[in-house]
């Protein structure tokens, strides 16, 4: 699978300084239930964070 600029993992705050075993539970997850739809929520939610007052 090839790495893109958010995922998963990252929309459910693990980034930065965070387990990579977390990370990878959720990566597999992701590469197991794979879908379109499933794509088009993480795209929504990673908009959704930047352009929230808080940040990411």
């Amino acid at each position: 699978m090839r790495t893109g600029i958010t995922g998963l993992a990252q929309i459910h705050g693990l980034r930065g300084d965070t387990s990579i075993e977390d990370r990878c539970r959720f990566d597999n997850a992701y590469i197991d239930d794979w879908s379109l739809w499933q794509d088009v929520c993480i795209l929504l939610r990673t908009a959704a964070t930047v352009v929230r007052p808080t940040g990411s």
